[in-house]
């Protein structure tokens, strides 16, 4: 029997024991309790904050929310240790969790997490999101913040180099080369960020492969077996990575970490394929307000891609063992599946881009924002989350990310083919699955 199959059937029976033990989160009376575990002080924290108190005013007075920052790798590691040991008292009643990885813990953790498929209208949210917390047609998770996807860019270095807006409608990522060349020759700008060694991955290749409708493996396959010598999203997209790097295109540092981010902001990029979460890093720069735009996700020539995808984000789950998990249901419900004022306030002050879709019709989505030329950001990129291809990530996205950025450079230095990267990749992942 598979490994996955056996641990699954394990953690099951763990988890339908555990559900009858004692809880945390009790509370006292005419008082109502939750006790959430979730990260990121300034926006997750923040918005859980600002949900608390919507529901307080919604009719729950005496409601209050025990909000405990921890660390995305402690709750994995806490919950796992929980459910292993069939030992729930000390675990809250939510918890906030990554969409790349919810699906191995639903699977692996079966009856550990609320089942939420009759007690909320899964229809309102994009569905690119339900789907990384459905498990056998049933639906374990209330989505939360979006990665919809687009290309971030300066238009003065653009014009610099004799491009214009128009350049960018419907580009291919062979195109964005060329336009790079002519940016890197004419301006001395770097083109685009990232570390063919760290989260490359995690940035640019998930990305297209989720525009392709497809998963880097079959996630229904127990076994999650990869065929990277035939993936042509993945051949098509390591060609482009090399031509950007060999060519000196690249401002070479992960994409995420300070000195990328301040190459960024200091207008010595021209690109960012990135969500629209990194938004709020780029107008941390003030002097740069009116000089960055946006257009839709670059597409591949040969691999079919669309111009919409995702980059991150993170739901919320309800656990089966919480001893308040009807009243967790009812402010999930009535908050973030409800309450269009709750989002407004969040997008205004955390930047937090909804996935409930009744909320990007509103007057503050639709606001202009000078920063990107008095354009309404906001309800562009939440228009375009509704046709994020949904894609199932399965137990072993990660993997794939390590193996793949761990073999790269060898490519990009003419060590290996592209025939022997696929070979190396491939031998990596069936190593480490």
């Amino acid at each position: 029997m598979n490994k996955h199959v056996v641990l699954a059937v394990l953690m099951s029976a763990v988890c339908s024991l555990s559900a009858a033990l004692p809880a945390a989160a009790s509370s006292s009376a005419g008082e109502e309790s939750l006790t959430v575990w979730c990260w990121d002080e300034n926006f997750n924290i923040a918005a859980m904050k600002t949900a608390e108190k919507y529901y307080k005013e919604a009719g729950h007075e005496n409601f209050t929310l025990n909000i405990v920052n921890t660390a995305e790798e402690d709750i994995q590691t806490k919950i796992s240790t929980a459910f292993s040991a069939g030992v729930t008292d000390d675990l809250p009643d939510i918890i906030l969790m990554g969409d790349s990885w919810a699906n191995m813990y639903l699977q692996n953790f079966e009856g550990c997490f609320a089942d939420l498929t009759d007690q909320i209208d899964f229809s309102e949210f994009a569905q690119y999101k339900v789907s990384c917390f459905t498990v056998n047609d049933r639906v374990y998770g209330i989505p939360f913040d979006s990665g919809s996807a687009g290309l971030f860019y300066r238009k003065d270095i653009l014009e610099a180099a004799g491009y214009s807006a128009e350049d960018l409608e419907n580009v291919t990522w062979e195109r964005l080369v060329e336009i790079g060349k002519d940016i890197r020759e004419k301006t001395g700008k770097y083109v685009i960020s990232f570390d063919p060694n760290s989260s490359c991955s995690f940035v640019l290749m998930d990305s297209v492969m989720q525009a392709s409708g497809e998963w880097f493996y079959d996630a229904s396959d127990e076994e999650q077996n990869a065929d990277f010598a035939n993936n042509a999203v993945v051949r098509e997209m390591s060609m482009i990575l090399k031509e950007f790097w060999n060519n000196d295109l690249v401002y070479r540092s992960e994409s995420r970490d300070a000195s990328s981010v301040g190459a960024v902001q200091e207008g010595e990029v021209a690109f960012v394929p990135n969500a629209i979460w990194y938004a709020p890093t780029l107008m941390a720069a003030k002097d740069a307000s009116g000089l960055w735009d946006y257009a839709p996700f670059p597409v591949l020539e040969e691999a079919d891609t669309s111009p919409y995808t995702n980059i991150g984000g993170s739901s919320w789950v309800i656990l089966e063992s919480s001893k308040q998990k009807e009243l967790a249901i009812d402010f999930m419900k009535t908050i973030w599946a409800g309450n269009t004022d709750f989002y407004d306030d969040i997008l205004l002050n955390q930047a937090a881009v909804s996935t409930w879709l009744p909320a990007s019709g509103s007057d503050v989505y639709n606001a202009p924002n000078e920063f990107f030329g008095g354009k309404a950001i906001y309800a562009d990129f939440a228009s375009w989350g509704e046709f994020i291809p949904s894609v199932a990530y399965g137990t072993n996205t990660w993997t794939v990310n390590n193996a793949i950025d761990s073999n790269l450079i060898d490519y990009f230095d003419d060590v290996v083919d592209l025939d022997g990267l696929m070979n190396n990749i491939q031998a990596t992942y069936d190593s480490l699955k």
